[in-house]
């Protein structure tokens, strides 16, 4: 029996694309897998809690020790982590971000962390093409290290 984690990060109650799409991707995964189980997460409504002092502390001491501070965030840690790992599958309903004003739209391309794409296909070192003839570094560019990225806004 299958089991999907669908977690939906949407602000927007209402008119949100990401949920709508969500949405139809849990139906068309039910219809899929007759037998399976969805858990949702809404991350607007339950979002869960930062990591703060006493999470971070509970992590280096016995259980019989912490506080009922630590005790709580000790428990709502292992209640998203057993949650994550009981799932076979797992769906993230982000929305797309926008650097403009007015309706949100999806990025036309993604880019991989890592060494370009292009260079990996070409067979080229990751550190290829990061010297001008003459030995000269590119402005922004250490020795041997990738430079910084820049993207255009979607």
């Amino acid at each position: 029996m299958s089991h999907l984690l669908h977690v939906d990060a949407s602000l927007a109650r209402e008119g949100s694309t990401s949920r709508a799409l969500g949405t139809a991707f849990v139906e068309a995964w039910r219809a899929a897998h007759p037998g399976g189980t969805v858990t949702y997460r809404d991350l607007a409504l339950t979002p869960p809690p930062h990591l703060d002092w006493d999470a971070l502390a509970a992590a280096g001491l016995p259980p019989e020790q912490h506080t009922p501070a630590q005790a709580e965030a000790v428990k709502r840690r292992e209640e998203l982590i057993v949650e994550l790992e009981a799932a076979d599958e797992l769906l993230l309903s982000v929305p797309p971000q926008s650097r403009r004003a007015g309706p949100a739209r999806p990025c036309g391309r993604l880019i991989p962390p890592g060494p370009h794409p292009a260079r990996r296909l070409r067979g080229l070192p990751a550190s290829a093409g990061l010297r001008k003839p003459g030995g000269r570094v590119p402005a922004g560019r250490a020795p041997g290290r990738p430079g910084r990225h820049r993207s255009r806004p979607c």
